[in-house]
């Protein structure tokens, strides 16, 4: 284990990070996994024993009696009483499911559903994780198995149960003035016939949930989409559904989509859509829209992952303005990979956009508000047009950045949209040259990156540059080609010499691996975080040399870099060396950035890697 003046630094193996960063989306197309090389993940900690609190209760279903105290000596033996029994639960009580082994909750068993949770009443299995061996089993009736209750707050915790053969999984629907913020985690749902999740606030109603790290498979299969979250228009709220996995059989379901989001975009004063997140989702084999936005305020899609859906991958629809979709893989769906038919102020920008059997891009409105804008997209190799509008002045679209090529089986890429109306991006078939545009091959790798030769390296405009990252979660704006400083590439993928890696060894110790151009010598910095919310490895800072820095330059461990050396002829180093003066803070984080710098002083950033901080 390597010691840094007293801390322990282990590496960190999870791929999603939560806040503005990337999500490890499946990689089909290419021998790299994406984005493991810049993964903010969650710290470990080294946990002491410590006695439980007087919150917590526990249901042991096989051996537990409801004529016991409910302690974790004497469990009960149901959900249901545990819920409802004659006994008093604090606000804040934690109700663990007991056993290792398949425990089976259902109505054959003495459950009653729906077990309807209020204040910050909390379930947590023991063995917790999705897939976990508690099965809540409705036995194919048409009830809800877990509800929060309307008339009270909410904020409690699901974690780690399996809810099977039912019509909804879970329910969050509160009254008007009341506030529901539940976090459901590490569930998995299966055969469903309704939603998995279903969030409806009502007028005044407050819904703020956090639907994270679930897998669902064959659910709302009875016309309904897997994940539904509906807010109407004078309610308000925000939330979170991230890294969720939602698989369906195309063949099984009826017009059910993946995560529906309906909501805010027809008046009144705030709504869930004002601030939801959807974020960094594996979407796969929908039978219709992957994501359907319709009637929506202001939302960010960003790093997910939709293939295989019977609709497009992204559908916004109704009169929702200004949605964000942002470092997105759309893919192999049999609609288009975007279709807008709001066209009201979308921003999109970054995302990957092939294979799909229709259009890449389609804009379609009636009434058509703010002009969109799209940047920094790949958007290739799909059976209809590349990017097809239909909007006239002065709603046109605006794509700058952009690659568009191949698509339309060689027919126009580009269809609709005035010259003026595209600029510095590479476009096939239908192009201008004009407005700095190339019309070249742009030398795509088979997962759809730039090759090293690729005219797109440095072509692009500063202007349009919407991240840090690019959806790979390299920086975005770099010296691509070592010559004449940092410019933005075109397309979402950003082209990067060199690259920096962690790896755990014997014992939980760490290495730090920089590769780049054989000769080129490497300064490693490394930036300190305290918390698991923060993210040092996005700050996005711009350096005239180097291009954009990833670390908090008010947060850097000493006053210079922790390491210097010279990329050597196997075009890699690996780093062991002193950190210099770093507090030891149990439970921190520390950010890595290495800077290159070629023999003619041109210099290159590459990506960041964050390690846990364990104390010594």
């Amino acid at each position: 284990m390597r010691y840094w003046r007293g801390i322990c630094c282990r590496s960190e193996t999870s791929d999603a990070i939560r806040d503005g960063g990337t999500h490890p989306a499946i990689d089909e197309g290419g021998p790299r996994v994406f984005p493991t090389r810049f993964a903010l993940s969650p710290v470990v900690l080294v946990l002491a024993a410590f006695a439980l609190p007087a919150q917590d209760f526990y249901v042991d279903a096989e051996n537990g009696s409801n004529a016991n105290s409910g302690t974790f000596n004497s469990p009960w033996k149901t959900v249901h009483f545990a819920l409802t029994g004659p006994h008093s639960l604090p606000a804040d009580a934690v109700i663990h499911l007991m056993g290792t082994d398949t425990v089976d909750y259902s109505p054959a068993n003495g459950e009653v559903f729906p077990w309807r949770l209020s204040r910050g009443i909390s379930l947590v299995a023991d063995a917790a994780g999705s897939g976990s061996n508690h099965v809540v089993d409705g036995e194919h009736g048409g009830q809800t198995l877990v509800e929060f209750d309307p008339r009270q707050p909410a904020s409690g915790s699901i974690r780690g149960l399996s809810f099977r053969n039912a019509a909804r999984g879970i329910n969050v629907e509160p009254a008007p003035g009341v506030a529901h913020s539940p976090r459901i985690h590490e569930c998995s749902f299966w055969m469903l016939s309704l939603e998995a999740v279903r969030v409806f606030a009502t007028a005044g109603a407050e819904a703020s949930p956090t639907i994270e790290m679930n897998q669902i498979s064959e659910c709302g299969y009875a016309n309904a989409a897997s994940l539904s979250i509906e807010q109407q228009s004078s309610g308000s709220g925000a939330g979170t559904v991230w890294n969720n996995t939602i698989e369906d059989d195309p063949l099984l379901e009826l017009s059910t989509g993946g995560i529906y989001v309906k909501g805010g975009g027809s008046g009144g004063t705030a709504s869930v859509g004002s601030l939801l997140r959807i974020i960094g989702n594996l979407l796969r084999g929908c039978r219709d829209d992957g994501i359907l936005v319709e009637d929506s305020a202001p939302i960010t899609l960003s790093y997910n992952d939709v293939r295989g859906s019977g609709g497009s991958g992204v559908r916004i629809a109704g009169r929702s303005s200004e949605i964000q979709v942002i470092s997105n893989r759309l893919q192999d769906n049999q609609g288009c990979g975007l279709r807008d038919e709001s066209c009201n102020g979308t921003w999109c920008s970054d995302n990957l956009i092939a294979d799909n059997l229709s259009h890449g891009i389609e804009l379609t409105a009636g009434t058509p508000g703010a002009p969109p804008i799209y940047f920094g997209n790949t958007v290739v190799n799909n059976a209809g047009n590349g990017v097809r509008s239909a909007l006239r002045a002065p709603a046109r679209p605006y794509l700058t950045n952009s690659i568009v090529w191949g698509n339309a089986g060689g027919g126009a890429d580009i269809l609709g949209l005035a010259e003026g109306h595209y600029r510095s991006c590479l476009i096939g078939v239908g192009g201008s040259t004009a407005y700095g545009n190339l019309a070249a091959d742009p030398e795509l790798d088979s997962a759809y990156r730039l090759s090293s030769t690729s005219p797109c390296i440095d072509a692009g405009d500063d202007q349009w540059v919407n991240s840090s990252t690019d959806l790979d979660g390299d920086p975005r704006v770099l010296n691509g080609d070592f010559v004449g400083g940092p410019r933005v590439d075109m397309g979402a993928d950003e082209w990067a010499a060199g690259s920096l890696s962690t790896s755990a060894g014997a014992g939980g110790s760490a290495s730090i691996q920089v590769d780049g151009p054989p000769g080129a010598q490497f300064l490693l910095y490394a930036a300190l975080e305290e918390a698991a919310g923060s993210s040092a490895a996005r700050a996005g800072v711009r350096d005239p040399v180097f291009g954009t820095i990833l670390l908090d330059l008010a947060r850097l461990v000493g006053a210079g870099p922790i390491a210097v050396g010279v990329i050597g002829p196997g075009t890699s180093a690996t780093v062991q060396a002193p950190c210099g003066a770093v507090p030891a803070r149990s439970g921190g984080r520390l950010s890595v950035q290495a800077f290159l710098l070629d023999v003619g002083g041109q210099g290159q950033a590459t990506n960041a890697a964050t390690l846990a901080i364990d104390p010594s």
